[in-house]
């Protein structure tokens, strides 16, 4: 008889195990839940200490931009001719088509990805997946800007042209500096 009793507490202990297994899994699943909006709107903010250009359209803002300047990252080393079209699409939905060359590997590499409504927090992208891109400095034609991610080392200089006007360029590259941005660090990116 000891032996079916000692059996029944094993089996006991082993269900209150995977129980209580179950139920840290299900709190961390919860917690992480509710973290995720908190880490969303962290995100979506400009570097500490800046905002978004004020006279940001985004209807003005859609069209083919082509990077001049950036501060070179890992992810973008090596790439040149790099493009990003905005556009709002019939359905009211905005995405993005970015496009740049592989030196290394002689091809072009490249992606779409969806935007969150733009109208809500103008001058951020919220791009679904990526992190956002903010406008700090647009030229009032909205055919040169600045741009950056979540820090100050995540920027890049863009412009609907592939030979932007010199005196434009160096406004926009002077208001950078003055915001913190490390210009002189910065990579010029060949747009031929």
């Amino acid at each position: 008889m000891a032996a079916p009793v000692q059996t029944s507490l094993s089996l006991q202990s082993a269900r209150q195990n995977v129980s209580k297994k179950r139920e840290i899994r299900f709190l961390g699943a919860l917690l992480l839940a509710s973290l995720l909006p908190l880490t969303g709107c962290v995100s979506s903010l400009p570097p500490k200490g800046l905002r978004t250009a004020n006279n940001f359209d985004a209807h003005r803002f859609q069209g083919t931009w082509h990077e001049i300047l950036r501060y070179n990252s890992r992810d973008e080393a090596g790439l040149t001719r790099v493009t990003s079209n905005y556009r709002q699409q019939a359905d009211g939905k905005w995405v993005v088509t970015d496009r740049a060359w592989k030196n290394a590997e002689g091809h072009w590499v490249g992606s779409t990805t969806s935007i969150k409504d733009p109208d809500k927090s103008p001058g951020t992208f919220r791009l679904m997946f990526h992190k956002p891109r903010h406008v700090i400095v647009i030229d009032n034609d909205h055919t040169l800007a600045l741009v950056c991610g979540p820090n100050q080392q995540d920027f890049s200089i863009i412009s609907k042209s592939t030979d932007p006007d010199a005196a434009r360029l160096e406004r926009i590259m002077t208001q950078a500096q003055a915001s913190g941005f490390p210009v002189r660090e910065a990579f010029w990116v060949p747009t031929k």
